[in-house]
């Protein structure tokens, strides 16, 4: 890292406070050290060292962010973000394969819920929470507990919701096979889509989507039970899930 980069991550890193506060409004230097909490000798400091790297300007009376320094913040406050999410998902991060990890953009602002070993399925209740106010359920469906057959179940009769499904070819057949998950509920109503994938679905994945809002999330398992669930609304997370569908919606059939 050349010299100027580094006194530039440095100042964001250790002054982030002070750029989060006149991103709103320019301050003058008695506003800015109220606000913060902070001696005067260490809000000059900051203010000289984000002054040197130009993400910050004087004028008029007030200090004020200047546009490289919006920018900076932008990009540290997503780091930030990740960095965190990716602390506090790392266990369920980790049962996903290095060839099927999770993109960046999903992981900025995601929610994340862990499951108790004690009772996997609560974990469910934010996906039952949001399916609730859906009218669209896309799903891929590479394993199936009871859990899913019975909330997915509950959005079609009680909220109108259609629902598309890719399921793996060997799930599919086992499915056709048995009752003990209760899908056949689901496979024979009107308003399921079913199609089949020949091979490995890399996630449980959804997207699920109402008048208002679109959320996607993912349910993470290991060795036959839930861990947890990760689920976003961001545009870019939005994108990402959906182009991790479309690209196995189209080598899929669809079933008869």
């Amino acid at each position: 890292m050349s010299d100027e980069r580094r006194k530039l991550h440095d100042a964001v890193h250790k002054r982030n406070e002070i750029l989060d506060i006149l991103v709103d409004d320019p301050k003058t230097k008695a506003e800015l050290i109220d606000i913060c909490s902070k001696s005067r000798s260490t809000v000059d400091r900051g203010l000289e060292l984000l002054q040197e790297v130009e993400c910050v300007e004087y004028g008029d009376g007030k200090y004020h962010t200047t546009p490289k320094g919006e920018i900076a913040l932008t990009a540290y406050s997503r780091y930030t973000d990740t960095i965190n999410n990716i602390q506090k998902s790392g266990r369920l991060l980790n049962t996903f394969p290095n060839e099927n990890s999770l993109n960046s953009r999903f992981i900025h602002e995601m929610d994340v819920h862990q499951a108790d070993p004690k009772i996997p399925d609560l974990a469910l209740e934010p996906i039952r929470e949001i399916l609730r106010e859906s009218t669209r359920l896309l799903g891929l469906v590479p394993t199936v507990h009871l859990s899913y057959t019975r909330v997915i179940e509950d959005a079609i009769n009680q909220s109108e919701t259609s629902v598309e499904l890719i399921i793996e070819d060997h799930l599919f057949s086992t499915l056709q096979n048995t009752n003990a998950y209760e899908f056949d509920r689901i496979l024979d109503n009107d308003r399921t889509s079913i199609q089949i994938y020949n091979g490995a679905l890399p996630y449980s994945l959804w997207i699920m989507t109402s008048e208002n809002d679109t959320y996607a999330g993912i349910i993470v398992h290991k060795d036959g039970g839930i861990k947890g669930v990760l689920i976003n609304n961001t545009s870019e997370a939005i994108s990402w899930t959906r182009n991790v569908y479309e690209h196995y919606k189209n080598e899929a059939t669809i079933e008869q």
